[in-house]
């Protein structure tokens, strides 16, 4: 089993060793897109979720505006908006159309990190140019089924990482080339790229830094006052596009920072990247661990998890890293430029997101690492492809790892199509049930297993999703993280007080929401939820999240 395992590796090797013909990409760039499709099959249908409603809804009603607005925040990014708008004409309310763009673009972004490879190892390593179809393509097939893409791939919403990833690798192309073969049109194109990036999300702002390491890093030779002057050139040229950029930006909204506010984007605290940066880093090379972690004090853990991460890989390294000794200077001595580029530019990619707290057990906020990961997928393919002989072994592992990847991918996504069948029944719970036209729901879902129900947008999905039920008004008095679609709930009512026990999952006390004038919060915990109900309006019903379905509370007014 395992020599067939090792011929069918090499001769994979010796496919990709094929390298220079047109044919051979073409050949793969179609087939990244299929597995693409397959590897997201699971969620090609999703129903829309969280933030998918306002922002598809206003482009439904003909609200068309070049920010995208959520409850607490605004961002700045006019291509995501116009895509949505394009294809609320195409789609509609179907839902598989809006994956399908995510899914393809995916594919591509996917595509680039083999191209851009292939370029960086032209650039930096030309005496293995007879090497570059093997990493480029494990490279980017590490991206295609990097675990941690779920959340910007099967999210719509999160269509904005995967856009400007694609402006920013292609930019990344454009000015490789420019640098391999000289050509002054690369150049131009890559500063326009930028612009789009940024029109796509503001995280591209990394992009500047990620080109001058690149320039920082060329091949060793180019006279020290001629890099000091291309480094100079391509600093004010990247400086004048954030300029037009951050000119346009104020002119639309007002203000420079936005978003969730300069308190958290600018919040550099050392103690804040302490915790962040070694679940970053575990993050974008391994799926989320176990929830049972949990019981274990969180911020205390990130940093045991990486030493723990990287002690586990500096034992299973060593055998390797021994055997190949006598040869491993100059492999590494060849590739070392390489992998410390690409390193310096995870750290750079890292910049505009690191305030944003990532978890370590579930997807929430894994997007920010959909950029990041693409320099991590090269350094792995390329450090592995070092460290391992004969090649056949390598492409076992590299298999093995793309196994491994598929499976936790397939998991992943299994979890947000559920989160999508939640949306969906809750909406028809809704929409279906004999009500006024005022609506409170006592525990709104705010996400199953870290993939985002109704944390924003129930509102929305009640105006354009659905025609069976008019509602005027939605007040949330709490959001519940649910473990399972059936988490249990019992209500216990007293005259006009009502006790919500959360028997699975808890409350998310630290995002409160506006309650009505008819509601007063007595005690609210994790697993705690009083209220008083006073006079509210006629025709408010009162609902209450249990097993996935939304139940009204009765004898209320």
């Amino acid at each position: 089993m395992n020599a067939a395992a090792g011929r069918y590796a090499l001769s994979l090797i010796d496919i990709m060793n094929y390298h220079g013909e047109k044919s051979f990409k073409l050949l793969f760039f179609f087939t990244i897109i299929f597995l693409a499709v397959i590897s997201y099959a699971t969620v090609s249908n999703s129903f829309f979720l969280s933030d998918d409603f306002p922002l598809i809804g206003r482009t439904l009603t003909g609200e068309f505006h070049w920010y995208r607005a959520v409850p607490g925040a605004v961002f700045f990014r006019p291509l995501v908006i116009l895509s949505f708008t394009l294809e609320s004409a195409l789609w509609g309310v179907r839902p598989m159309g809006y994956h399908l763009t995510s899914i393809v673009l995916h594919g591509i972004n996917s595509y680039l990190v083999f191209a851009l490879a292939t370029k960086l190892i032209q650039k930096t390593s030309p005496s293995v140019v007879a090497t570059t179809n093997s990493v480029p393509v494990a490279a980017g097939l590490i991206f295609l089924l990097q675990p941690s893409h779920t959340e910007a791939v099967s999210w719509i919403a999160g269509r904005g990482d995967v856009m400007s990833t694609f402006f920013c690798l292609s930019a990344l192309l454009g000015y490789v080339t420019f640098r391999l073969k000289n050509y002054a049109v690369c150049l131009v194109v890559t500063l326009p790229l930028l612009l789009m990036a940024l029109f796509a999300k503001e995280t591209a702002l990394c992009l500047p830094g990620i080109i001058l390491t690149f320039e920082a890093f060329s091949a060793s030779g180019s006279y020290k006052v001629d890099k000091v002057k291309r480094l100079i050139i391509v600093g004010l040229l990247s400086a004048f596009i954030i300029f037009v950029y951050f000119l346009i930006r104020h002119l639309q909204l007002g203000a420079f920072i936005a978003g969730y506010g300069a308190d958290v984007h600018l919040n550099f605290r050392l103690s804040l990247i302490y915790d962040e940066f070694p679940t970053y880093i575990f993050r974008a090379v391994l799926p989320p661990l176990p929830e049972w972690i949990l019981f274990f004090p969180v911020k205390a853990l990130k940093l045991g998890v990486l030493m723990i991460f990287s002690l586990c890989a500096a034992i299973l390294a060593a055998p390797l890293i021994y055997k190949n000794m006598p040869r491993l200077p100059s492999r590494l001595g060849q590739s070392g430029t390489l992998l410390l580029m690409l390193l310096v530019s995870f750290i750079c990619s890292l910049i505009p997101v690191i305030t944003m707290d990532i978890s370590l057990v579930d997807t929430q906020n894994e997007r920010f690492l959909y950029l990041p990961t693409a320099f991590i997928s090269i350094f792995l393919a390329r450090i592995s492809f070092d460290l391992i002989r004969p090649k056949r072994i390598w492409a076992v592992t590299i298999i093995g790892l793309l196994i491994f990847y598929s499976v936790s991918l397939y998991d992943s996504n299994r979890n947000w199509r559920e989160a999508g069948q939640l949306s969906r029944s809750i909406l028809e719970d809704i929409s279906t049930s004999s009500g006024g036209e005022n609506l409170i729901v006592v525990n709104a879902p705010d996400n199953l297993r870290g993939a985002y129900v109704y944390r924003n947008g129930l509102y929305w999905a009640l105006k354009e999703f659905q025609h069976s039920r008019h509602v005027d008004q939605v007040w949330i008095v709490d959001r519940q993280d649910l473990r399972t679609l059936y988490d249990e709930v019992q209500v216990i009512k007293d005259s006009n007080i009502v006790l919500v026990l959360i028997l699975e999952g808890k409350i998310r006390v630290y995002q409160q929401s506006v309650t009505p004038n008819c509601i007063d919060v007595l005690e609210r915990s994790e697993k705690t939820l009083k209220i008083q109900v006073n006079s509210c309006p006629s025709g408010t019903e009162i609902l209450f999240l249990n097993r996935g379905r939304l139940v009204k509370i009765e004898g209320l007014q």
